[in-house]
C-alpha cells in the first residue's frame, strides 16, 4: 500500500496542482517548448512499456542480445502464441474499427484471456 501510495499520490497531487495553470503556460513560448518536451517523454515512455509487455505476452521465449553496448530483447518467432496475437488483433479492431473505449476493450480482453488460460489454449 505505501508504495502504491507513493507511486501514485505525487502525480495525482501534480494533477490537482498544476494542471488549472497549463493552459495560462502554454502561452509562454519557453514554458510550451518545455511541456511539449515532457509530453513527447512521456508518450516514449509508454510506447516503450508497451512494446515490452507485448513481446513478453506474445512470445514464450525471449533472448537477450547484447550489441555495440545495448541489450535487445529478440522474442523467438517460433514460441508465438496465436492466442495471444488473436487477442490482440481483436482489441485493435474494437478500439480503432469500433471505437470501444479502453476499459470495455480492456475488460473483455482480460476476460478472455484468463478464459483461455483456464481452459488450457494459452500459457
Amino acid at each position: 500500500m505505501l508504495a502504491t501510495w507513493m507511486t501514485f499520490a505525487p502525480c495525482l497531487l501534480m494533477i490537482f496542482v498544476v494542471a488549472p495553470y497549463i493552459d495560462g503556460l502554454r502561452c509562454r513560448t519557453f514554458l510550451n517548448s518545455t511541456l511539449r518536451s515532457i509530453t513527447a517523454a512521456a508518450v516514449g515512455m509508454l510506447v516503450s512499456l508497451s512494446v515490452w509487455f507485448a513481446i513478453r505476452t506474445m512470445f514464450h521465449h525471449i533472448e537477450q542480445v547484447h550489441y555495440a553496448g545495448l541489450t535487445i530483447d529478440m522474442p523467438n518467432v517460433a514460441t508465438l502464441d496465436p492466442w495471444a496475437l488473436t487477442l490482440f488483433i481483436a482489441a485493435a479492431i474494437a478500439m480503432f474499427r469500433f471505437e470501444f473505449s479502453a476499459a470495455v476493450t480492456l475488460v473483455t480482453s482480460s476476460a478472455v484471456g484468463m478464459i483461455l488460460l483456464a481452459v488450457g489454449l494459452t500459457g
